[in-house]
């Protein structure tokens, strides 16, 4: 069994962990819908994996608080 996490699980895991500003959350959102592609795993896709590692790493981004 693959156990490969694809950039869509990584998409989930990070807005799941993390509060992101809206603006970012929004635009990238609208490019994965608008996109072509046929992978959950496609390079397109793991580019914007990166762009919200980026906005982490970055500060931009806080982590979720369990209460």
């Amino acid at each position: 069994m693959d156990n490969k996490v694809t950039a869509i699980d990584r998409l989930a895991e990070l807005m799941k962990e993390y509060d992101f500003p809206l603006n970012p959350l929004v635009d990238t959102m609208n490019r994965i819908s608008s996109w072509q592609g046929n992978t959950n795993d496609d390079p397109y896709l793991w580019q914007q994996v990166r762009y919200f590692e980026e906005l982490i790493k970055q500060g931009y981004v806080t982590k979720k608080t369990i209460d």
